[in-house]
């Protein structure tokens, strides 16, 4: 059972849930992954740091809970207008026209994750065992899809830490759905960028789960896009 009502439940709380369950995957990420196959991926290499970034409220919270303990002042207000242009940059879009048109994740500063230790589950799972076929997604994202698809291409994701990092996110999820919190998905530029800008967002959203509504991401054709801007999109069917 929930231990605290709905109104009085503290920052501290949700906050800790998403750090247990990084931990608790992280941990298990730990032991596999010497049996899983090498990866790519190393810093500065930010290919698929512009894809939307799907994430669930209390993920939001504890990136903006680790940007306020480790960023300064000046750094939060430069991220914050940032997340602003980014946000308004990707309204209605999807993750190809976002690589196709090199929006970045709002995070992203020189090639390197600004919060890089308090990234939410989606981007810790995310591994390739190609720089190259991210590169290429990048450039021609529908194309690159169509030849994996048909075999042409070998698809270099990594499975296991995908399926653990997503496995942690939707338990997440089922839990707090289980004690009255809604968590439906949200992209993470437009809703750090809500969150950023309200020091109680947090008591906010206990109240209200509509608060992050213009970062919801829906389905239209089949791929999620992001509203922003104050008007939320039609949940998806």
């Amino acid at each position: 059972m929930w231990p605290y009502p709905r109104r009085s439940a503290n920052r501290k709380k949700i906050t800790d849930i998403v750090d247990a369950a990084i931990q608790t995957a992280e941990s298990v990420w730990q032991d596999l992954a010497a049996e899983s196959p090498a990866f790519d991926c190393h810093k500065g290499c930010a290919w698929c740091c512009h894809q939307t970034v799907m994430v669930i409220v209390p993920e939001v919270l504890f990136v903006k809970k680790h940007i306020v303990n480790t960023f300064d002042l000046p750094e939060i207000e430069a991220l914050k207008a940032t997340l602003r242009q980014r946000s308004l940059e990707i309204e209605g879009k999807d993750t190809a026209t976002r690589q196709t048109q090199g929006i970045a994740c709002g995070l992203l500063k020189d090639s390197v994750c600004s919060a890089h230790d308090g990234r939410p589950t989606m981007c810790r799972g995310a591994h390739s065992e190609s720089a190259q076929v991210c590169h290429d997604l990048f450039e021609n994202f529908d194309g690159v899809v169509r030849a994996i698809s048909s075999g042409e291409r070998s698809g270099p994701f990594l499975i296991v830490p995908k399926m653990i990092f997503n496995s942690a996110q939707t338990g997440m999820a089922m839990a707090l759905r289980d004690v009255g919190l809604e968590c439906y998905a949200v992209e993470l530029t437009a809703a750090l960028e809500i969150a950023l800008n309200s020091p109680d967002i947090e008591e906010e959203w206990l109240r209200d789960q509509s608060v992050f509504a213009p970062a919801r991401l829906t389905s239209v054709n089949e791929r999620y896009v992001t509203g922003v801007n104050g008007i939320a999109p039609a949940p998806s069917e």
